[in-house]
């Protein structure tokens, strides 16, 4: 069960460059609760208010489909992503 566990997910680094007329603390909570609803486990996450960057180490149910998560997080955020470049590199 455990080794069924550990293979189900997969690790990926999620970088985000938000807008500067986007609150960052607003799309930092955004994409933590997008990536809670779709049951990811956050092992680091952190924000860089100088960079207006947002980034996490993640592991993500192998079910979900990196580059659909890009596109569907962006929408997440405020402002529906507008300006903001998500990216997620599994490892």
């Amino acid at each position: 069960a455990l080794v069924m566990g550990l293979e189900s997910h997969l690790s990926a680094r999620l970088k985000g460059r938000v807008h500067d007329k986007t609150n960052l603390r607003d799309a930092y909570a955004a994409m933590l609760e997008f990536l809670h609803a779709r049951r990811c486990r956050v092992k680091n996450s952190m924000m860089n208010e100088d960079k207006h960057q947002v980034a996490a180490l993640i592991h993500f149910p192998s079910g979900l489909d990196p580059k659909a998560m890009e596109a569907e997080l962006k929408a997440a955020l405020p402002r529906g992503g507008e300006g903001c470049d998500i990216e997620v590199e599994v490892e």
